[in-house]
């Protein structure tokens, strides 16, 4: 693709993902107002007694401060309308990594969405010029290191598509590793339609990856197997990767044969398959 030949992109953001991370907590957690001072009681005028003492307080405990609690998952846990709130690309997507860190996929899915969902103009931009020759032109005028949102509208400023074509192709690294881990994380929070739709936006704008070929075909053959027209778009995807002499052949061609038992039996859940055999090691006679 034309946007692998541009200059190369540097992996490490220049904005620390910490001080996104305090300052959306911190905007977001309604925090109780300072306690007022206790100040000492008025003396008694001539003729008045005593107040009795205050009965102890009932009911819940009051809730644990922000500042007490001991890690960052569990401050982000109660940061309240956290899912709701307004987010940049960079504050979604270290949320999204703190919770994947935590092994909480579905919530490292959830910010993972919503940070991929912040580079769609980047993506529609890029698949519009997709085609535009940019030759060896370069975007000094557009930071990527920057805020996406910022930087991208730096992009669209660019005065013709040959340049705007060479700002777009800046991002196109940053957007295809955050749709990468949030199909991961779809994945590991056993969503696989939405790790085939974000796959499938993957793939649009590189149809020449064997990575995205290797997982779209292996999920329509998951989600859609007895749907005969996705067998045979799963076997056109796989086809390529089976045969590529990469890392993934090995699997991509056991799941090419997957598919083509499913294609030859009318579907996938129609595919009579062989008992595993059981292993048994050479102390009991086997191999």
């Amino acid at each position: 693709m034309a946007w692998r030949k541009g200059q190369h992109v540097k992996r490490e953001y220049s904005m620390s993902y910490s001080f996104f991370l305090w300052t959306l907590c911190l905007s977001l957690l309604q925090m109780p107002p300072p306690h007022p001072q206790v100040l000492a009681p008025a003396p008694l005028q001539p003729g008045e007694t005593p107040l009795p003492p205050h009965p102890p307080f009932e009911g819940k405990a009051p809730a644990e401060r922000f500042d007490d609690l001991p890690d960052v998952v569990s401050r982000l846990d109660q940061t309240e309308g956290l899912r709701e709130a307004p987010k940049t690309f960079e504050i979604a997507l270290s949320i999204a990594s703190e919770y994947a860190k935590a092994g909480r996929h579905e919530d490292a899915a959830f910010f993972f969405g919503q940070a991929f969902e912040k580079t769609a103009g980047v993506r529609e931009l890029f698949a519009r010029l997709q085609t535009v020759e940019v030759g060896g032109m370069g975007c000094e005028e557009v930071n990527a290191d920057k805020e996406l949102a910022f930087a991208f509208a730096q992009a669209q400023e660019q005065q013709t598509p040959e340049k705007q074509a060479a700002c777009v192709r800046l991002f196109i690294p940053k957007v295809v590793d955050t749709g990468k881990q949030l199909a991961l994380f779809q994945v590991l929070a056993k969503d696989l339609e939405g790790a085939k739709k974000t796959w499938e936006a993957l793939w649009a704008m590189d149809n020449a990856s064997l990575e995205a070929s290797y997982a779209l075909g292996v999920l329509l053959l998951e989600t859609e197997g007895e749907d005969m027209a996705s067998l045979g778009r799963a076997q056109k995807l796989l086809r390529p990767v089976a045969t590529a002499g990469t890392s993934q052949a090995k699997r991509a061609k056991v799941f090419l044969a997957r598919v083509e038992a499913a294609l030859e039996a009318g579907g996938n859940s129609k595919v009579k398959r062989p008992r595993a055999k059981v292993f048994k090691p050479a102390w009991l006679g086997g191999e």
